[in-house]
């Protein structure tokens, strides 16, 4: 359910299904050109997070990876957000369940 809202909430960006959240390929570095809008992408960081601290863990390396880029984001950083989100769309129905505590 709580990947379901950060999907619907980033509906607007397309995503399809992948199966692995990261791109080794993709090489995340310091933008030095033209930033991306830092509200849309803290927003999506924001989202991202709050899933790995509910219910998805398996995210974290991914979400910790690109939440050095928040002061200047660039379109590359953008993709990797919407890679861990793909991923997310394709494991939706994954997640932690906690037990009651006795």
């Amino acid at each position: 359910m709580l990947c379901e809202k950060n999907l619907s909430k980033f509906q607007h960006l397309h995503l399809k299904e992948t199966n692995t959240l990261y791109d080794i390929s993709c090489k995340l570095e310091k933008n030095t050109g033209m930033s991306v809008s830092q509200l849309q992408y803290a927003s999506a960081i924001e989202s991202l997070m709050y899933a790995m601290h509910c219910t998805r863990p398996d995210i974290a390396l991914a979400v910790c990876k690109i939440l050095g880029y928040t002061t200047t984001p660039c379109v590359e950083h953008c993709k990797a957000i919407g890679r861990v989100l793909e991923y997310l769309k394709r494991t939706k129905d994954l997640a932690l369940h906690y037990n009651g505590f006795t």
